[in-house]
């Protein structure tokens, strides 16, 4: 499973497994600082808090887990009704996405959902970054083979059913999207949608 890294203690490295335990380590001498467990079963995917102090897991028992990384402990969890690939903080680490299926949750620091978005087809990722306006922007790529960019702080319908406006589509793919990555850049849409395009070139 894919690792994920923290600055909230110095430098950690923390990885995840199949037997729904999540290890700590310091990459100064890679010492063993903590064995997290709460997951029955395999972890498949975590994130940590932008402030270091404190990571979430979704896994194969549906669990959404949030854990205190200073105490090496659970804090919370909730049970979503599906098996979730996919969890990641915003960059500001004011709510979070979970992607599942052919659906992205975005929910709050404490577990509530504020929106949904849901797809004809199989999503494979998603990720923030921020617009030049300080807007939280949430990229989700499709087996489509389009990105589409989110404004989560611009929430559309009712509380219930809640979705976040569409900003953008990235298209230069031929088929699915795999993963995304975004950086904050004082650059256009329009920029970002040549660059997806000479990366789709190449594939």
């Amino acid at each position: 499973r894919d690792p994920l890294w923290s600055r909230g203690l110095g430098d950690v490295y923390k990885r995840q497994s199949e037997d729904g335990t999540m290890n700590l380590y310091r990459t100064r001498d890679w010492a063993l600082l903590r064995t997290m467990r709460g997951h029955k079963g395999r972890i498949n995917s975590a994130s940590a808090h932008p402030s270091g102090r404190v990571a979430l897991s979704v896994g194969a028992d549906r669990m959404i887990r949030m854990w205190d990384l200073r105490r090496g402990m659970g804090s919370a969890s909730v049970k979503i009704g599906a098996e979730a690939e996919k969890i990641v903080w915003d960059t500001q680490g004011k709510r979070f996405a979970v992607l599942t299926g052919r659906q992205v949750l975005v929910l709050g620091t404490n577990m509530s959902q504020l929106a949904r978005i849901e797809h004809p087809k199989r999503l494979h990722d998603v990720c923030f970054t921020q617009s030049n306006d300080k807007h939280e922007w949430m990229l989700v790529p499709t087996e489509a083979g389009v990105v589409h960019i989110y404004d989560v702080d611009d929430m559309q319908g009712s509380e219930d059913e809640a979705t976040p406006r569409e900003v953008a589509r990235l298209v230069g793919h031929s088929n699915r999207v795999r993963s995304a990555c975004a950086t904050h850049i004082r650059r256009t849409i329009r920029h970002s949608t040549c660059f997806l395009r000479r990366l789709a070139r190449m594939d």
